[in-house]
């Protein structure tokens, strides 16, 4: 498989993909990532990717739910990132030691699955912009009634790019880890 990043460039009114890796995919339409997570680059964003870094096995996601009796909402908007440990690796299905790996917010998934033992990280901690937090948050009201204090740190949205860029570094400090 190929590791490649996507590169997006807009061009007038088009947004142009310059390179995209193997099986990215785009899960939502843009139509639907506005009406629940306003405007933002995540309209743009493919919503899933599975890559091959270094011989680790590689996914990212957008991770969203439906809320509401009658799904008028939806939560999140944000990316995590998944590496799979190798069958005979020193990890592998070792579920219950907390893993240390310099990745973004740390290791927040640790799962034995059918297709095998994944760890991840997320990207919807509190100084990350989550993109249906992002929209409630721009409404006037929201501000009027929880005012963000100034000197508080300013969010960031943590995208597709940036996501590849830390999935590859978990990849390779499973790779390196002894």
């Amino acid at each position: 498989m190929d590791d490649r990043h996507v590169e997006l460039r807009i061009e007038g009114d088009s947004i142009v993909e310059v390179c995209s890796p193997v099986n990215a995919q785009h899960k939502l339409e843009p139509e639907l990532k506005r009406k629940y997570f306003g405007d933002g680059q995540w309209v743009i964003e493919p919503d899933l990717a599975e890559f091959t870094h270094e011989g680790i096995d590689c996914k990212i996601r957008r991770v969203c739910a439906l809320e509401g009796c009658y799904g008028e909402h939806m939560f999140g908007g944000h990316f995590c990132g998944y590496c799979r440990i190798p069958e005979g690796h020193t990890l592998y299905e070792n579920v219950k030691d907390y893993l240390e790996f310099d990745v973004h917010g740390g290791i927040t998934f640790n799962e034995i699955l059918d297709d095998g033992h994944w760890i991840g990280f997320d990207c919807g901690h509190s100084f990350d912009i989550v993109p249906s937090m992002q929209k409630i948050e721009n409404n006037s009201q929201f501000k009027e009634l929880f005012p963000i204090p100034e000197d508080w740190p300013k969010p960031s949205y943590k995208n597709f790019d940036f996501v590849i860029g830390e999935t590859k570094s978990l990849a390779q400090q499973v790779i390196d880890y002894v």
